[in-house]
């Protein structure tokens, strides 16, 4: 089963950061591809349907944001 890390993209300085949150999943992307494409069509797990109500804080301006948005949030691929 691969590992993935959840990375949001950051609306205070445009870059993509990770949440700490890490997935194990049996089919899932080859690289990197967000949550709205992944789980296109389908139904979102509950764990992954929370992180839109996450607050999340930008390491370079140190605001905080929520990412609402599914085409903005990332799964990368850290390895099997």
């Amino acid at each position: 089963m691969a590992k993935y890390a959840v990375q949001v993209s950051c609306p205070e300085c445009s870059g993509q950061h990770d949440t700490g949150i890490k997935l194990s999943l049996q089919d899932g992307p080859a690289d990197e591809q967000s949550i709205g494409d992944y789980y296109n069509g389908k139904e979102l797990p509950r764990d992954v349907a929370a992180l839109s109500n996450n607050t999340y804080t930008c390491p370079r301006t140190r605001r905080t944001f929520v990412q609402d948005s599914n085409s903005d949030v990332f799964l990368v691929l850290i390895g099997d």
